[in-house]
């Protein structure tokens, strides 16, 4: 600060190079601003990006800031808006104001040239209120318009817009429609929401066999949700001839992957149903796992 000694930016500059061969961040980020400004040092802008880089994946937020404003092209480097965005990410993840405020102008920017990508962005961060005041129903404007582009995760948002209600009118046809738009394109959540709309006739004619096509994709994907769902379908025969290996093996997969009410199931079979083989410390097993993820352990 040069407060009670004569301030030197050369020696200054001397220390914090030295600094920086233990790969300290701080004075990484701090060599850069040097290499920037030309003290203590000619000034260099190309030095000053590697040292603001260097800082920047040690993890230093305000490398990350100043890293993403010069990737915007402002201070005499090339703008790559990519950069930028991922730059500024990483400090808005960390709860940074200015990072969060800068990335959601970035966005904006594009999403204004109708970038699906950044209106699926701007959509996220209206409905979250990062980097901008929130406000869903403005979320809901940028998501339609990123959904009717193709953007698939656009599509099964606004399907849940629609079905809750949330910044739209509730609708449940419309959101079957953006449901089923997303479940063509392979994204399990989608094709899990529309068999389950199949299969309570909500926004659709109840259709069991059209359920379980839908909810079985998922399925097979790996969601532990939808494999709930079919073994569930399995034991009552919902849509399907009734099997209780088939939905113990089904609720098996999603038991496996810690969920709580295909626990239950898988413990319920094995100590209870007839027509299963009984294995009471499994089913114990199954109960205390469902028991313990209900409490947070």
């Amino acid at each position: 600060t040069g407060r009670g000694v004569e301030k030197s930016f050369p020696q200054a500059f001397e220390w914090t190079e030295k600094a920086c061969k233990a790969n300290h961040a701080d004075a990484q980020y701090n060599l850069g601003w040097f290499y920037s400004r030309g003290e203590g040092v000619a000034q260099n802008t190309d030095e000053a990006m590697k040292w603001f880089q260097k800082a920047a994946s040690n993890g230093s937020i305000s490398a990350q800031v100043v890293l993403g404003e010069h990737f915007l092209g402002e201070k005499g480097v090339e703008a790559r808006h990519e950069e930028a965005a991922k730059w500024f990410s990483g400090a808005a993840n960390k709860g940074n104001a200015q990072a969060q405020f800068n990335l959601a102008t970035l966005y904006l920017k594009a999403a204004k040239q109708q970038h699906m990508n950044a209106q699926h962005r701007v959509a996220w961060m209206l409905s979250n209120g990062i980097g901008v005041e929130k406000n869903i129903s403005e979320a809901a404007v940028w998501l339609q318009s990123s959904a009717k582009q193709g953007h698939v995760l656009s599509q099964y948002s606004v399907g849940l817009m629609y079905f809750n209600g949330a910044g739209v009118e509730a609708n449940p046809t419309e959101a079957a429609k953006w449901f089923q738009l997303a479940a063509e394109k392979g994204h399990k959540e989608a094709q899990c929401s529309l068999g389950f709309m199949f299969l309570n006739g909500i926004g659709v004619a109840a259709n069991d066999a059209e359920a379980l096509r839908w909810i079985l994709q998922a399925a097979e994907q790996g969601f532990a949700d939808a494999q709930h769902i079919v073994g569930w379908m399995y034991f009552h025969g919902n849509g399907v001839s009734k099997d209780l290996e088939s939905a113990l093996t089904w609720f098996r997969k999603a038991a496996d992957q810690g969920h709580v009410r295909a626990q239950c199931h898988v413990g319920i079979m094995l100590s209870q149903v007839q027509g299963v083989t009984r294995k009471p410390q499994e089913a114990m097993k199954m109960f205390r796992g469902a028991s313990n993820l209900e409490n947070g352990n």
